[in-house]
């Protein structure tokens, strides 16, 4: 009876200490943050009317060279850490103003688990690929050559970037980041399906088969970035590849079944208050070359960006380069290329930035944007990708980060 006693004893203390331990634990709390962007621009001078089909010198020409644009989000995030030193966490992003083409009004969300592990992410977010980027360094966050947050230009390719995704941007996956060790980080992710979580995006998937037209699936990346400081000198670094299944050739079923890979990388350093890098990415197949066509896939994107930053107390400057190849461009429509698919067109887009900051999360910006587009084809009336197109576009903008 002692023995049973005294088990007793034993067992209801360890689970007072365990409910005691599990007491303490608090629940996730959930704070608010965002941003609020917009900007203003002019295209100055261009050598070809905005995207109507128009051949390029016609009097329509210039005659709608001003806009404003604005962007919003509201940013969810909140966590908690567990005793046995877990910590979990929930990010949601919700769109204050949607894509117009889309009513889809939830940007990222995902559920995150912290510890000397790294890092698990489950959920809607982009891929580690595009995580773990770096660009050439730029004043501010309103402008540049580079995905930039506003661009003022008519372009048929609209703007470069090295961060192109070659699936759903932020499809639901898995992601892991491990820790960072000597400077060192690596990051990887899976995606079953080209949609995210909810919103059917994309086409679901079917059992036991449903392939679809230039659907892609079974998106993978991994990525390892360097990160580290001697000083005053700080050296970044970066490299990453993604790949993805494509279940059924884009557009005719007698067109060639090529699936899209990525391979990017770039360095950054940074003295004092001065900082300069770049990077580059090779999307392989982006388009599909149609049976007409010799050669069939492989029609490619090849993007690179360099830049240079100088920053004086609250006021930056930077000032950048892109250059973006484009195969079989000029004469693609829903990703399958007719015609000279074997021609190149290029964008070259040059830009000076200015940002100042009024005070904490609150900044104002402004740049100069040249663009040269080269189509690399004959002109086609009412092909705009065919018509090669100049600009020069002043820019102003406000950011608010609350």
């Amino acid at each position: 009876m002692k023995k049973i006693l005294l088990g007793t004893t034993a067992f209801v203390a360890v689970g007072a200490v365990a409910g005691g331990a599990y007491a303490d634990s608090q629940p996730i709390k959930m704070g608010i943050g965002g941003y609020w962007r917009g900007s203003f621009g002019d295209v100055v001078s261009q050598s070809a009317c905005n995207q109507t089909g128009a051949l390029k010198n016609s009097g329509s020409c210039n005659t709608h060279r001003q806009g404003m644009e604005q962007d919003s989000l509201l940013d969810f995030n909140g966590s908690t850490t567990l005793d046995n030193g877990l910590t979990v966490g929930v990010h949601i992003q919700l769109r204050g103003v949607a894509a117009s083409s889309s009513t889809d009004t939830e940007k990222r969300s995902y559920v995150q688990f912290k510890g000397n592990f790294g890092e698990v992410r489950f959920g809607d977010q982009d891929d580690a690929r595009l995580t773990m980027a770096l660009t050439a360094p730029t004043a501010g966050s309103l402008f540049g050559v580079n995905s930039p947050f506003f661009a003022w230009n008519n372009s048929p390719v609209g703007t470069n970037t090295t961060s192109l995704p070659i699936d759903t941007k932020r499809a639901q996956r898995i992601a892991y980041y491990s820790p960072r060790i000597a400077g060192f980080q690596l990051g990887a992710a899976y995606a079953p399906d080209s949609r995210k979580a909810g919103t059917f995006g994309g086409t679901a998937p079917g059992f036991p088969t449903n392939n679809d037209a230039g659907q892609n699936s079974q998106h993978w990346d991994v990525a390892l970035s360097y990160d580290n400081k001697f000083g005053d000198f700080r050296l970044q670094g970066w490299g990453a590849v993604s790949g993805t299944h494509q279940e059924a050739p884009r557009g005719a079923s007698t067109n060639p079944l090529v699936s899209p890979y990525a391979y990017a990388g770039g360095a950054q350093v940074a003295w004092g208050p001065f900082a300069f890098g770049g990077d580059y990415e090779l999307v392989t197949n982006h388009r599909t070359s149609s049976p007409a066509s010799s050669g069939g896939g492989e029609l490619n994107d090849h993007v690179f960006d360099l830049g240079a930053l100088y920053t004086v107390g609250p006021f930056s400057v930077s000032l950048d380069w892109s250059r973006g190849v484009y195969r079989g461009f000029a004469n693609s429509a829903g990703g399958v290329c007719t015609g000279a698919c074997g021609a190149d067109s290029h964008l070259n887009t040059e830009e000076l930035v200015l940002d100042y900051v009024l005070g904490p999360g609150i900044s104002v910006g402004a740049a100069l944007e040249l663009n040269q587009y080269y189509a690399g084809v004959a002109e086609t009336p009412g092909a705009v990708a065919t018509h090669d197109y100049h600009s020069t576009s002043i820019e102003f903008g406000t950011a608010v980060t609350f």
